[in-house]
């Protein structure tokens, strides 16, 4: 199971679910909408989804921090189906200000190479009413980005967070994907996301308010009998428990979602990295951090030390366990992944690098050591 966006999103960027509809439903098995954008700001000028071809429309935004990071798989993605006719179009949606459009793409370089246009919103439009917005992802009842949809033969055949877009990708091309299940599978998961938004929206205030025995009745109340829902929830369980001092009971859910997400490399960063971020929890306990760590490591293992978010993590990871150089050494990797990345990302991680390489040289003065290394 991945950790819905709904969730992680709002945490991260304090979004409220959009729930009005007043437009044509958009499902799995229907002809895909018309391409209307504004203009092409890199690749071809696509005028229209072909029929006998396949498409990936996935749609984004500049300000969206996880766009940025499924923006260089669809990439790879792109790389890898170009021979065998996929075209991969992305869309950014929901930007209040469209001339950082062309900047972001040209800085993201070779990361980003596909066919790039921007949504066609109308003159004093809120963005969220541009014409793709609305015909594609409030029409799929998709309210958060990155969303990907799938047209092979001009219909809709999957639809979902481009970083779950691998399987189901090459199943299409092979021409034994199954979009009547996937259909059935995404309507029941939308009922359970249905409800958890509704959650979502109590519990998201009570955890950023730092009120968490509240926020931890409240959540064992409303997802009682519901275990769809309290699996949506357990990731924000675990933070709360850990924050509001009930260790043992912290650790031992966060070890069940160790374990459960062992093979989920952006599941593992989100829940782990939300218990040991300063933000949240400036004096989260070693046992916490050991855990963190951990699955700090795991989540770099997957995705081949090639993610910046997930190597940051890592680094905050070793740098509280004691392990400055250890740090240090993580956080230049993740400086290095992030390349001509948005600068916003890169002052950040900087900033972090200079505490790292303060602690290592004061940990070298004292100790007369290298300042030990994380394993």
């Amino acid at each position: 199971m991945r950790l819905p966006r709904i969730l992680v999103l709002a945490l991260s960027l304090g979004l409220t679910p959009l729930v009005a509809r007043a437009y044509e439903a958009l499902n799995v098995g229907d002809p895909a909408p018309e391409l209307r954008v504004a203009r092409w700001v890199k690749g071809n000028k696509i005028e229209k989804l072909n029929p006998g071809k396949t498409y990936v429309v996935e749609f984004w935004a500049t300000w969206c921090g996880p766009c940025k990071e499924s923006i260089p798989h669809l990439t790879e993605l792109a790389h890898q189906y170009r021979s065998k006719g996929v075209t991969f179009i992305g869309v950014d949606v929901w930007g209040p200000d469209t001339k950082k459009v062309k900047p972001f793409v040209d800085q993201m370089g070779a990361k980003m190479d596909s066919n790039v246009a921007l949504d066609s919103i109308p003159p004093d439009t809120d963005p969220h009413d541009g014409v793709m917005a609305r015909a594609w992802l409030k029409a799929a009842e998709e309210f958060f980005i990155p969303t990907a949809f799938v047209i092979k033969d001009g219909k809709v055949v999957w639809i979902g967070s481009p970083m779950n877009l691998d399987k189901p990708l090459a199943a299409i091309v092979a021409g034994t994907w199954d979009s009547v299940a996937f259909a059935k599978r995404r309507q029941a998961r939308r009922v359970v996301e249905q409800k958890a938004a509704t959650i979502n929206q109590r519990a998201v205030p009570l955890f950023k308010a730092k009120k968490y025995q509240e926020l931890l009745k409240s959540l064992d109340k409303i997802t009682a009998g519901n275990e769809a829902v309290g699996k949506q929830f357990a990731g924000l369980k675990f933070a709360a428990l850990c924050n509001s001092g009930d260790i043992d009971a912290g650790l031992a859910l966060g070890a069940k979602l160790l374990d459960e997400h062992n093979d989920e490399p952006n599941v593992l960063n989100t829940i782990f990295g939300r218990v040991i971020d300063p933000l949240i929890n400036d004096t989260p306990g070693p046992r916490v951090v050991a855990l963190a760590f951990k699955a700090a490591k795991r989540a770099v293992q997957l995705s081949g030390a090639k993610n910046p978010t997930h190597l940051d993590t890592l680094a905050l990871a070793q740098y509280l366990s004691g392990h400055p150089v250890a740090a240090l050494a993580s956080e230049g990797k993740a400086i290095k992944a992030l390349e001509a990345g948005p600068q916003p990302e890169r002052k950040a991680f900087n900033e972090r690098l200079q505490r790292y390489r303060k602690a290592a040289e004061e940990k070298r003065k004292n100790s007369g050591s290298s300042g030990g290394s994380a394993p």
